[in-house]
């Protein structure tokens, strides 16, 4: 009998043993998917809030603290691989630089969201907002021919599409363009 609840005893601590390893196992699997989630979900948040609070800032004609929003949320766009928030947040740190003046930072913003855009195919109502901003810095650079080569092919796109809000905006473009 003795024999018995020994073999009984040894295979009750195994099993124990296995159910221990099983939930600790366990444990750590599901901290490793909160973890995964919680960074999923905040990041967008996260995202949108700086986007809102740049945005909110630019409306009150604060540039610069609009510029520290874009620009925090073009790093956490960049460091998470979020390529519409990639192209938004340089989009928008391109038209807080043209506003102040620096037609070198905005071209360089503007085609960086184009890029990006491009590559992700995040939609020609975007791009056709990038392509403006390009041809808007020319414009005011008074290098009319490139704002012209800019414009004319959204210009034709709208047309096409019969997109007239966009063709509104362009042929506006246009007309501001070709009286220079």
């Amino acid at each position: 009998m003795k024999k018995t609840f020994n073999t009984y005893s040894l295979t009750a601590f195994s099993l124990c043993k296995c159910i221990g390893i099983y939930l600790v196992m366990l444990s750590c699997f599901l901290m490793w998917t909160m973890a995964a989630y919680a960074h999923a979900v905040p990041t967008e948040k996260v995202l949108e809030s700086l986007l809102d609070q740049g945005e909110e800032a630019f409306a009150k004609n604060k540039h610069l603290e609009a510029l520290k929003f874009f620009i925090k949320a073009k790093q956490i766009a960049d460091d998470k691989s979020k390529p519409s928030y990639q192209c938004l947040a340089r989009y928008d740190i391109g038209v807080c630089y043209f506003l102040m003046s620096e037609h070198g930072e905005a071209l360089h913003n503007y085609y960086e969201a184009y890029k990006i855009c491009q590559e992700n195919d995040l939609g020609r109502n975007r791009k056709a907002k990038i392509i403006n901003g390009i041809a808007g810095v020319y414009f005011e650079q008074e290098d009319y021919k490139r704002a012209y080569d800019f414009v004319l092919p959204c210009y034709r796109d709208s047309k096409n599409m019969n997109d007239t809000l966009s063709l509104q905006t362009f042929t506006t473009d246009l007309s501001l363009i070709c009286n220079k």
